[in-house]
């Protein structure tokens, strides 16, 4: 797919109590689950800190797409899961 198929994946934190990093998760399927990539975070923060990470390459038709959000310890929590629709659309921006 060329880049006007990217999908743009944007969230936002309204605090954050020892969050190392986001990873951002894609599915075809809703299933299963694969690392997109994975996006620093800011830590520790009592202020809305904003995220952002794109998707080159999204699926044909439906891609599915969750947050795992990793602590310094290593515990983490997944988001719900989204979806977007890559058919006959230019580039889309969704929200997780």
């Amino acid at each position: 797919m060329n880049a006007n198929n990217d999908v743009e994946l944007n969230w936002r934190t309204v605090s954050e109590t020892n969050n190392k990093f986001f990873t951002v998760e894609r599915s075809s399927d809703g299933v299963y689950f694969t690392p997109l990539v994975n996006v620093e975070a800011a830590g520790n923060s009592n202020a809305v800190v904003s995220y952002q990470a794109l998707d080159a390459n999204p699926y044909t038709g439906y891609s599915y797409y969750r947050l795992k959000q990793t602590d310094f310890d290593g515990k983490f929590k997944y988001s719900e899961i989204i979806s977007s629709d890559n058919r006959d659309i230019n580039r889309q921006i969704i929200a997780i």
